[in-house]
């Protein structure tokens, strides 16, 4: 069953991977969605769901197959788990709900945002690994690193986007923040 498994999480991966590469090198929007009730929408969120049950059924049932040593899952990954992502969370509890799914409500700059053009993003990559490794389980690990390589990976089609929706406040913002985290110039 875990290999059923996987292979659909993998399956809704090569979906949304594909996908952002299209819209990345195309004029198709699938990152972010054109609209709520756009076929991008629903089946990047539905994507996303069946990615994030699989990767949960693996976490339950394949727990512990690597046998990674307990000092690094308790003590280092669980902790950097935790930490990452509050921090995540946070980042983007100040970008706001409607903003963090693709709507473009308000153009934000502050808090994380002022060090960082995608806090979310780079946060959220870390605990998805950290979340892999203490639950040591292969299966598990690997959907997680594709889907924190997808976080990676979102910003530059995405970018695109902003641009359109907040033109030269969005460039000016673009050339002093840089796009995953440093000092602002």
């Amino acid at each position: 069953m875990n290999e059923f498994i996987f292979v659909v999480g993998c399956s809704a991966h090569i979906f949304l991977l594909t996908m952002l590469f299209i819209s990345q090198n195309t004029q198709l929007q699938f990152w972010p969605p054109p609209n709520k009730n756009s076929w991008q929408y629903h089946s990047l969120w539905w994507s996303i769901r069946i990615l994030v049950v699989c990767i949960c059924w693996l976490i339950y049932s394949d727990n512990s197959s690597m046998n990674l040593p307990c000092w690094l899952r308790l003590y280092v990954a669980m902790p950097t788990f935790i930490i990452t992502f509050s921090l995540g969370s946070v980042a983007a509890f100040q970008l706001g709900w409607r903003n963090t799914h693709g709507e473009a409500m308000k153009f934000v700059k502050t808090g994380f945002y002022k060090y960082s053009r995608n806090p979310q993003y780079v946060l959220f990559s870390i605990s998805f690994l950290c979340l892999g490794v203490w639950a040591s389980s292969l299966k598990a690990l690997i959907l997680l690193l594709l889907l924190s390589f997808w976080y990676l990976l979102a910003p530059f089609p995405e970018e695109r986007w902003l641009e359109k929706q907040y033109g030269k406040v969005y460039l000016f913002y673009k050339r002093k923040v840089p796009r995953y985290f440093g000092w602002p110039k």
